[in-house]
């Protein structure tokens, strides 16, 4: 009976003795392990334009929850400085020290490598919720900007402790931009108004046979405000005139039989090569924008092209009627096709036509290979 006594006794110091530990261990911190994984890959040897993902680029911001509110209030900025990245697997991996308790994180890619083109908010202080907003200054083009979709509620939540291993936090993230191309397309219209493709002869091409060294993208009411979430809280749109950087790099002029772009099948929008486009038409690989949170159209466009040393040439893309204006959805492309019936875009008096098409990758969502970076 002693010893029975005794036991109990030991049982209940024990569990004290744990509470104890709970308590002085509160604001202790615990390691944990964060691995970002990029599904897109690329085996394209072509000149096309393939963007680069890179640890520079992501962001991962703690939130941790309050005993007194049940709000997850900002608490710290995951460092990355220890985090390691592989290209060919287009993962980074790394681990980082946090306060024990409950948190919900929220990554980001593309903010914290545009610092001089997108704003964002002092976080110290902040509380998660749909007012974390970055803004576009619009003086450079925007690159890619992948959030989480869904609300709050969605983000799951994880207790962090020392007094055991702790869960590798994964989240995806989804493209949250639209993205504008050009393509350039020598053709003849048919009486019904559709288009057939021609090729050009062996060594012209749509461009004259130059180089380009300048592309201008100029916008009227175009968004500059978007949450964290990646719903568009643009309050007056604004207009910019955005030179596209290394313009050079930008084109692939086309050595195929016919252009597969803009078809059903086509899933290549990352790395476009010379085959996929009829001989001598050209794709331009042209720039990201805070899409709308619907599909309609609403933003103006007109395209300038300036060869080196020679006269640049503007088409106006929007402003033939409302057709034509720009619908910016997330994770689409709008291709702008102008249609070249005489000669090249840099011939005098040259006639061309315009169509504006959404096309990209939600067919092939379910891959992963050009939306998602998981995290």
């Amino acid at each position: 009976m002693i010893a029975c006594t005794f036991f109990i006794c030991s049982s209940c110091k024990k569990s004290d003795d744990l509470v104890e530990i709970k308590k002085s261990t509160k604001n202790f911190q615990a390691n944990v392990g964060f691995e970002l994984n990029i599904g897109a890959t690329s085996t394209s040897i072509s000149k096309s334009f393939i963007p680069a993902y890179a640890l520079d680029a992501f962001s991962i911001y703690a939130f941790k929850k309050s005993e007194n509110s049940g709000d997850y209030i900002f608490n710290k900025t995951i460092n990355l400085q220890n985090f390691t990245y592989s290209d060919s697997e287009k993962k980074i991996v790394g681990t980082d020290s946090i306060d024990a308790g409950i948190y919900k994180f929220l990554p980001i890619y593309g903010l914290r490598n545009q610092s001089n083109t997108l704003g964002s908010p002092a976080m110290e202080g902040r509380m998660l919720n749909q007012d974390l907003v970055m803004e576009y200054n619009a003086n450079t083009p925007l690159k890619e900007i992948f959030l989480q979709t869904g609300e709050i509620e969605d983000i799951p939540e994880y207790e962090i402790t020392v007094l055991s291993p702790n869960p590798r936090i994964k989240y995806t993230l989804n493209r949250a931009v639209a993205r504008v191309d050009l393509m350039l397309i020598k053709a003849v219209k048919n009486p019904d108004g559709s288009y057939t493709e021609q090729s050009y002869p062996d060594g012209e091409d749509i461009l004259g046979g130059n180089i380009l060294e300048q592309i201008g993208f100029n916008f009227r009411s175009m968004n500059d405000r978007m949450n964290f979430f990646g719903r568009n809280l643009t309050g007056t749109p604004i207009s910019a005139n955005l030179n596209l950087e290394n313009p050079d790099q930008l084109v692939v002029v086309g050595t195929g039989t016919k252009t597969i772009i803009g078809s059903n099948t086509y899933d290549k929008y990352d790395h476009i090569e010379s085959d996929d486009i009829i001989k001598g038409s050209a794709h331009i690989f042209g720039t990201y924008m805070i899409p709308n949170n619907d599909g309609s159209r609403t933003t103006g466009m007109d395209v300038y092209l300036k060869p080196v040393n020679g006269v640049g040439r503007r088409f106006n893309v929007s402003t033939l009627d409302n057709n034509h204006l720009l619908p910016l959805e997330r994770n689409k492309i709008t291709l702008v096709k102008v249609y070249v019936l005489e000669g090249n875009v840099f011939t005098p008096n040259v006639r061309f036509e315009v169509e504006v098409n959404i096309v990209w990758e939600t067919p092939n969502k379910e891959e992963g290979e050009i939306n998602d970076i998981s995290i």
